[in-house]
């Protein structure tokens, strides 16, 4: 009966630095995972500024062209034919 109530009072005094031990994990691994969505969150917003940018260079690119003169084409007047 002794051993049944040391092992108890044992189990008790324990209880509180396993459940600390598990809360303190469990905040490194929210605190791991926060830091990946980050650099996850991070990648994206630079891949979909590239995008943008891309983009607008070449819409920028098409708009240039079109203003640029065109060569005459060798077209014969009316006279001509």
């Amino acid at each position: 009966m002794l051993f049944v109530t040391l092992l108890t009072l044992a189990c008790a005094a324990a209880t509180p630095v396993l459940v600390e031990r598990d809360t303190s994990a469990n905040v490194e691994r929210a605190d791991a995972l926060a830091a990946v969505l980050r650099r996850e969150a991070m990648t994206e917003a630079a891949v979909n500024f590239k995008a943008r940018t891309e983009a607008m260079q070449h819409q920028a690119l098409h708009e240039r062209e079109a203003q640029r003169p065109r060569p005459k084409q060798n077209v014969r007047s009316p006279e001509e034919v």
